[in-house]
């Protein structure tokens, strides 16, 4: 069957609990925790395939949790069975007394009820290792290794306040790129984006995180050259829709990072609160957006320019020199609009 086919379904993955014992089977939200064999000899073959390429071994230490989904596709199923299950992990360590904190560890199956097939969890594969996506960009790595230098020096007033938010960013992109669930990708490249985009407690960081797109509005544009504000004007059709479109996502992710951070609020919440399709549509901004910013501090620091007041009040030469010559709209159009209208 193709994943966008509809069935029904079983997902099982296994938890870690240590020595936990309970009444079996116990059931936790839309789960069933068990240590039994399954129940049909193809899903118990297609577990046990998945725990031998995940390398483990099947054994009291592990909970098999089981949930049912009727009339959904695989892909969502994968997803959905996943998320249920490092929610079922989370919550075992407040309804039982358990010396080791109950984890999640991807090894499972998924077994289509209707057409009685069986699919295995497996690791991913080398070239699936990075769990993102890796972008050709136009800007040319113009920053010498002197920049770097500086900006990792021991001596922390060398780079000032950019170089170290741009450190921060850094930490903060790379928990973001590699983190499993979507929740996770969005507060943490938002933090890598607030990093460097922050100077007053109170900003609304709409408009920087806009210009750090290459898709600069109000005070942010008057700052361009006048070459470049001509160029901005003559591609207004094509980027006028997508500021719209992007300023109003922003506006949501920053109500949406705050219930993340502030709230708590859980994967499942924060798909529930944003179209499935806007809020990948934001991750992958944010994906787009955060080395264009640490770009941007580079060319500050290179110019001297050590403070976030200083770096921002200064964006339309450090843009100038971003771009050295080259089309000024290209990134924006040819780069990050061609990607975020494949989402």
């Amino acid at each position: 069957m193709t994943s966008s086919e509809q069935s029904d379904w079983l997902y099982c993955e296994l938890v870690r609990v240590g020595r936990l014992h309970f009444r079996d089977p116990y059931c936790l939200g839309q789960a069933e925790l068990t240590r039994k064999t399954e129940w049909h000899p193809n899903a118990e073959k297609a577990l046990r395939e998945s725990v031998a390429a995940f390398g483990l071994h099947l054994e009291p230490s592990y909970l098999r949790a089981r949930c049912l989904f009727l009339d959904a596709t695989r892909e969502t199923v994968a997803e959905q069975g996943s998320l249920c299950v490092q929610e079922v992990a989370e919550l075992l360590a407040f309804t039982m007394m358990t010396p080791s904190r109950p984890t999640s560890v991807s090894a499972g199956f998924m077994y289509d009820l209707r057409r009685d097939v069986s699919y295995s969890h497996r690791p991913p594969s080398d070239t699936d290792s990075f769990g993102y996506p890796v972008f050709h960009i136009d800007e040319l790595a113009h920053q010498p290794k002197l920049m770097m230098d500086v900006v990792l020096a021991a001596d922390p007033a060398l780079s000032g306040e950019v170089g170290s938010r741009l450190r921060r960013s850094a930490h903060w992109y790379r928990q973001g790129i590699e983190a499993k669930d979507i929740s996770g990708r969005l507060l943490n490249l938002w933090i890598a984006a607030e990093c460097l985009c922050k100077v007053g407690d109170d900003d609304v960081l709409t408009a920087r995180f806009l210009a750090g797109l290459g898709m600069a509005r109000g005070k942010y544009y008057q700052q361009l050259q006048p070459s470049h504000r001509m160029a901005y004007d003559a591609a207004k059709a094509i980027l006028d829709p997508w500021r719209t479109k992007l300023a109003a996502l922003f506006e949501a992710g920053r109500t949406l990072r705050n219930s993340i951070a502030h709230e708590g609020a859980r994967e499942l919440e924060v798909r529930a609160s944003l179209g499935e399709g806007d809020l990948v549509t934001l991750v992958t901004a944010l994906e787009l957006l955060v080395p264009r910013l640490q770009n941007l501090a580079l060319a500050a620091l290179a110019r001297r320019l050590i403070s976030q007041e200083q770096m921002w009040d200064n964006y339309g030469v450090l843009y100038a020199d971003i771009r050295q010559g080259a089309p000024p709209t290209a990134d924006a159009i040819g780069t990050i609009i061609f990607r975020l209208s494949e989402e």
